[in-house]
């Protein structure tokens, strides 16, 4: 759903057809990615308790989550504002 279904959701804009497919890959690959490490390196902050991060399902599906917000937003920029 995050790599394809809102890439493909971009793709009826006039401006911005298959760039925005593009874009969509290359945002949700940098959300996922930070959003492993990051979530649970503030939860390590609040805790006052570090340990490695470990990457298991739970992070997972909330850095899916993560991307799909960014996305939404995406989609909405796209939509609304004129790069050009």
């Amino acid at each position: 759903m995050i790599f394809v279904g809102f890439g493909f959701l971009m793709v009826f804009l006039k401006t911005n057809m298959w760039t925005s497919v593009g874009f969509n890959y290359l945002i949700a690959c940098w959300v996922i990615q930070l959003a492993i490490i990051l979530i649970p390196f503030w939860r390590f902050v609040m805790e006052k308790h570090w340990e490695y991060i470990n990457t298991d399902m739970g992070i997972l599906i909330n850095a899916d989550f993560c991307a799909g917000a960014i996305l939404i937003t995406f989609g909405v920029l796209l939509g609304k504002v004129s790069f050009a």
